[in-house]
């Protein structure tokens, strides 16, 4: 969670190249930590992981994690 923190480029590609990492628990933690960088650089790249996800753990995380970043009307 610390990386989606400091945010930046370097951070988001880590972030990103995590969310196909192959143990499940690491893709929960960087769906979470993906939080921290906003809406703009996550919500793409998390969208583009749902449609492959094979965990429904991660699926859930992923779709909490959309919730929160976007915004309400």
């Amino acid at each position: 969670m610390a990386l989606g923190a400091r945010g930046g480029a370097a951070a988001r590609a880590t972030l990103e190249a995590l969310l196909d990492h192959a143990d499940q628990r690491v893709r929960c933690a960087t769906v979470v930590a993906m939080i921290d960088l906003g809406p703009a650089p996550s919500r793409a790249a998390l969208k583009r992981r749902r449609a492959l996800e094979p965990d429904r753990e991660v699926r859930t995380a992923i779709r909490k994690a959309l919730a929160h970043l976007t915004p309400r009307r």
